[in-house]
């Protein structure tokens, strides 16, 4: 079934029970049918600060994103980081 929304319209409750049923994926294309935006979601089971720790751990993004290939901090000024990924297509 394909279902389009506006993602940030859609209330907390709503979400939760979307992704209780399994991971979410949003793909957002442009009036001409081509990919412009995919958004992901998965529900996870930790404390904020446990799941912030692992998505600002750039480096280890190969470890569980199939995809990477490898993460390097190209710039760090604190709270913002450059970052380059190496991503294998297929």
């Amino acid at each position: 079934m394909n279902a389009t929304f506006d993602e940030t319209a859609v209330d907390q409750k709503t979400l939760a029970r979307l992704l209780d049923q399994g991971q979410l994926l949003l793909v957002r294309e442009n009036e001409a049918g081509r990919l412009q935006r995919i958004t992901g979601g998965i529900l996870v089971e930790r404390p904020p600060a446990d799941v912030w720790n692992v998505i600002v751990d750039y480096r280890n993004y190969p470890r569980f994103m199939p995809s990477i290939e490898a993460a390097e901090i190209v710039a760090d000024r604190g709270e913002v980081k450059d970052v380059r990924f190496r991503i294998k297509l297929k």
